[in-house]
């Protein structure tokens, strides 16, 4: 077994971002996007802010992307065999 791969600081915000409900990180993210918005973030936080934000997209991302499977997964499984669709007959000429 090789050596373990450090995490960058960005996997390791984004791993604890995770752990949000979609509707908290959502929420986070709008409010800091309301901040950067208005200028209400201090300049000296605006790098953290802006990675913060970042990290959010991707697990939010990460979330919807992981959840439309899930679903596609779930209507596969219960989508019912139905007769072929028929074309429909045009006007007549």
């Amino acid at each position: 077994m090789g050596p373990r791969k450090a995490r960058t600081p960005a996997e390791g915000l984004d791993q604890a971002l995770a752990s949000l409900k979609y509707g908290e990180a959502k929420e986070r993210l709008e409010k800091i996007l309301e901040g950067l918005e208005s200028d209400e973030v201090d300049i000296d936080d605006l790098a953290d802010k802006v990675k913060e934000a970042a990290a959010l997209i991707r697990v939010l991302h990460e979330k919807l992307t992981r959840t439309r499977g899930e679903v596609e997964k779930v209507m596969e499984e219960v989508r019912v065999p139905g007769p072929a669709p028929q074309a429909e007959a045009g006007p007549a000429s």
